[in-house]
């Protein structure tokens, strides 16, 4: 079996796939923005299955590209809304991004190695990494058991327990957001975007058990 890639940062600018609008809260684009960026904080990477609460999503929420303090008009604009996990959004606080995941490919600026080591590619990256602690010890060890557990999935693909943890890893969080029963104050841009959600498409029996790390595209192989 292909090993699965969960810490390769995009190499293509953000593509939004939904566009709700009209909610004066900003965390109330929170189940777009889970779908939006299937399941991960944009930052580190870390999926909603890797939580330690019994909610996966519990640990992760929206931040904004333009802080609030400094831009409050975006606070509620969708398209300034980042997914990201707590841990991320409390090293960040209201500091300036030195780059925007939005519109510029994160893969330009930093790379994962194949035991979990990050390491930034240019002066933009390593910043990156400094401003939220990516290479923390305790990070370093969170990609490297995950690694691992791939590693040990293809060296026993067909162990019953070793499947069991590798398809809780890398898989679709249990209870995915229904998106179609969501009704933005000011409808949604890009209408009918709904019915292609990973909700939609479980319902269709589509997505496969486990999905690849890339959030800018169609998250289904």
């Amino acid at each position: 079996m292909s090993l699965l890639t969960p810490f390769a940062y995009p190499t293509a600018a953000h593509a939004h796939k939904h566009a709700p609008a009209g909610y004066t809260e900003y965390q109330a684009y929170k189940p777009w923005l889970r779908d939006e960026f299937v399941f991960r904080c944009v930052y580190c990477l870390k999926r909603e299955t890797w939580g330690s609460s019994v909610s996966g999503h519990a640990e992760l929420g929206a931040d904004h590209f333009e802080p609030q303090s400094l831009n409050e008009e975006l606070a509620a604009t969708y398209t300034n809304l980042i997914y990201a996990c707590n841990d991320c959004n409390s090293y960040r606080r209201a500091e300036p991004l030195p780059i925007n995941p939005l519109t510029t490919p994160l893969a330009d600026h930093l790379v994962v190695d194949d035991r979990g080591k990050i390491t930034g590619k240019t002066t933009a990256g390593q910043d990156f990494i400094d401003l939220f602690d990516l290479d923390a010890p305790g990070r370093d060890r969170l990609r490297a058991d995950r690694l691992a557990v791939l590693r040990a999935k293809q060296s026993h693909p067909d162990d019953p327990d070793i499947d069991a943890i590798y398809r809780r890893a890398f898989g679709y969080p249990a209870v995915l957001p229904d998106l179609t029963a969501l009704k933005p104050p000011a409808g949604n841009g890009k209408e009918g975007s709904e019915t292609d959600s990973c909700h939609a498409r479980r319902l269709r029996n589509e997505p496969p058990d486990v999905y690849q790390s890339s959030y800018y595209n169609n998250p289904f192989p």
